[in-house]
């Protein structure tokens, strides 16, 4: 014999198996338990409204995960350090390659968004960082042959 299920919310039996009540559509796993362990679990919970053949709403419950790209923001965070503190020789330097090598890598993952801002940030960056070497090496050239 099937195991059977009441529904909390209406009363009406369904098979154990069941997602959902025939009668008012509610879901098994709404309950109050699951629901503390889902939004514990989970960043926000979507729901979706299905028409069932005997003419009653049926709410689908859906989790929704929000994706990080943690190199994306690492690389983003570095680069942008880079970028103001690229005037101290080797610390600005080191910030800056870090940046750019985590940037870089976070434009291969979902989302791209400060991977991109990391990786034009390290190339605005290593123009500055360039154009200060270079005025720094015909500074000391123009001194030396003076």
């Amino acid at each position: 014999m099937a195991e059977s299920v009441v529904c909390q919310k209406c009363g009406a039996e369904f098979g154990a198996n069941d997602m959902f009540c025939g009668k008012c559509g509610w879901s098994v796993s709404s309950s109050p338990v699951n629901d503390q362990l889902q939004s514990s679990q989970q960043p926000y919970v979507q729901q979706q409204q299905f028409e069932n053949p005997n003419n009653r709403n049926v709410y689908v419950t859906q989790n929704v995960m929000h994706k990080t790209n943690g190199c994306g923001t690492a690389g983003f965070v570095l680069a942008l350090l880079g970028f103001f503190l690229g005037w101290i020789p080797y610390i600005g330097w080191i910030l800056w390659l870090l940046g750019f090598i985590l940037s870089f890598v976070g434009l291969f993952r979902v989302p791209r968004g400060l991977a991109i801002a990391g990786f034009v940030i390290s190339f605005i960056s290593i123009i500055i960082i360039i154009t200060v070497l270079y005025m720094f090496g015909v500074g000391v050239m123009s001194l030396l042959y003076c």
